[in-house]
């Protein structure tokens, strides 16, 4: 949602994260603690456990998800959503793994997310119409798609994922990008697929999307039933700001247009502009084949990496049994503690105990 209209949440988030980073650094001081574990590290409070860690120069892993629900992953003193490092490790799994089994393991993976198989999430595609194609569709024109990612994930993560090429967003990019193509190839339609995890969601960048027009381009909204991959097929080109979509077409012969940032952009597979004159010439102009080794070490490390649980037992990727111990949505249901609304009076004022609290950098009981 927009942080406008939730300016109480956005509060209390900083609030607790800043109340976090501080009452932390005071215990990394005091204590004697050398290694810290936190989850994912994108959230605002994990995120404030992994930046005072940095600050105190203690050990931080933090851990999430592996290739499938029985892997998981640990990544030192970062988060995993950083690019430079996620790129040396792709390049490393490639390197260290056996031949002929590391083609094997790429072409799996790229054959699971086509059959809506995601060991390690939900898939978004299983409820997609096998082979449908958009309203409209002319099989004998210059068909080029465009597959949007949501631009909330890439806000959350930071700077690294910035795109400096379009920095006003992808709607506004799409915008420009259409306009131009008027004037140097009226014949190319763009077909915008919309990220299905965006089905439901209202904000100003859904709305923007949906706010899209024009003679050469076409919204399909996420809640639309229009094959994901049938439109790859069917296209001439790939258009993407960071999405697998982007690597997932170089892996079947498509060549793939890269406007932003993404894991797979140094992996000289997609064909990266430096300019928005470059990006729309490259949208226009008939592409070769890509070449697929970027996309091989791509699928190889996102469907190998990650270490095997020991004890933990994975139901899926969100339930799971400890030692005994079903660990899952109705484990936590049931220890949450029933917490009373706070009147106004009383939210204000711990608004306010906190807001002195933190700007004297002093934490109380």
């Amino acid at each position: 949602q927009d942080p406008v209209f939730d300016v109480n949440l956005v509060r209390r988030l900083m609030i607790s994260a800043v109340g976090i980073y501080l009452a932390l650094r005071r215990e990394l001081k005091a204590r004697d603690i050398r290694l810290m574990y936190v989850f994912n590290g994108r959230y605002a409070t994990h995120r404030a456990v992994l930046r005072a860690c940095q600050a105190e120069d203690v050990e931080c892993l933090v851990h999430d998800r592996g290739f499938d629900k029985d892997h998981y992953h640990l990544y030192r003193n970062q988060m995993m959503h950083e690019i430079a490092p996620r790129v040396q490790e792709i390049r490393e799994y490639w390197d260290a793994a056996e031949p002929n089994r590391r083609e094997q393991i790429a072409a799996q993976f790229f054959n699971n997310r086509r059959a809506g198989l995601i060991p390690n999430w939900k898939s978004y595609t299983k409820e997609q119409q096998k082979a449908l194609l958009p309203a409209g569709w002319n099989p004998d024109g210059r068909n080029v798609a465009i597959y949007v990612s949501s631009e909330d994930e890439f806000v959350a993560i930071g700077p690294d994922w910035k795109n400096d090429l379009y920095p006003e967003g992808q709607a506004a990019a799409i915008r420009k990008i259409a306009q131009d193509m008027v004037r140097l190839d009226p014949a190319v339609h763009l077909w915008v697929r919309v990220h299905p995890n965006l089905k439901g969601v209202d904000n100003p960048f859904t709305r923007d999307m949906a706010n899209i027009s024009g003679v050469n381009v076409t919204i399909i909204p996420a809640d639309s039933p229009v094959d994901t991959y049938a439109l790859l097929d069917a296209c001439e080109k790939v258009v993407t700001f960071g999405s697998t979509m982007g690597i997932e077409a170089v892996f079947w012969g498509k060549p793939s247009v890269l406007l932003g940032k993404s894991f797979y952009r140094l992996r000289n597979a997609c064909t990266v502009p430096v300019s928005h004159a470059e990006a729309v010439q490259a949208i226009c102009s008939v592409l070769p084949r890509p070449d697929s080794l970027g996309a091989l070490q791509y699928g190889h490390y996102q469907g190998s990496f990650g270490t095997p649980y020991s004890v933990y037992h994975a139901q899926d990727p969100f339930e799971g049994e400890y030692r005994g111990l079903l660990l899952g949505r109705e484990f936590f249901k049931a220890t949450r503690m029933p917490v009373k609304k706070p009147s106004p009076w009383w939210q204000r004022w711990w608004l306010w105990r906190a807001k002195w609290a933190l700007t004297h950098q002093v934490w109380w009981p």
